[in-house]
């Protein structure tokens, strides 16, 4: 669905940035409600390529309290979702993305939760199969600013 935060369709079982599974999920729930009662809207363009199908997140880097703007402050489309929390296990697959990225990739949309989309980042030759088109070059991604960086 999107919109969605991403704390139903699987078990936060590890810590991410020093935030406990029941520090993030109390964010998630804070941020499904902020969504239900239109005081956010859905996330609708993947700020890393610009896709606007199928399965979009809000991510966040920083769940302190009170909750607020830094929960769900990153929107991305499902597969630039899992492929920054799969960065490390996958650091060739990783490296190839951002080169795809930076080139204007816009990666084909992913239009149901499946953990077994992060597969084609296995190989790096594999990733450049996945981009639906080629929008202008990005010099620039939101994975070289702060919280990212």
């Amino acid at each position: 669905m999107a919109g969605s935060t991403s704390t139903s369709h699987w078990k936060m079982s590890s810590f991410y940035k020093g935030f406990t599974p029941s520090q993030r999920a109390a964010a998630g729930r804070w941020l499904k409600k902020e969504i239900a009662e239109d005081r956010r809207p859905k996330a609708s363009e993947c700020m890393a390529c610009g896709q606007k199908a199928g399965v979009l997140d809000y991510h966040s880097e920083d769940y302190s309290q009170p909750f607020g703007a830094n929960i769900g402050e990153f929107q991305f489309c499902y597969l630039c979702h899992l492929l920054w929390h799969g960065r490390r296990r996958r650091p060739a697959g990783w490296e190839e993305y951002l080169r795809q990225l930076r080139a204007g990739a816009v990666f084909g949309p992913v239009l149901k939760r499946d953990l077994g989309a992060l597969a084609f980042a296995d190989r790096p030759e594999t990733v450049s199969r996945h981009v639906l088109h080629f929008g202008p070059a990005r010099p620039e991604l939101i994975f070289d600013r702060a919280p990212f960086a």
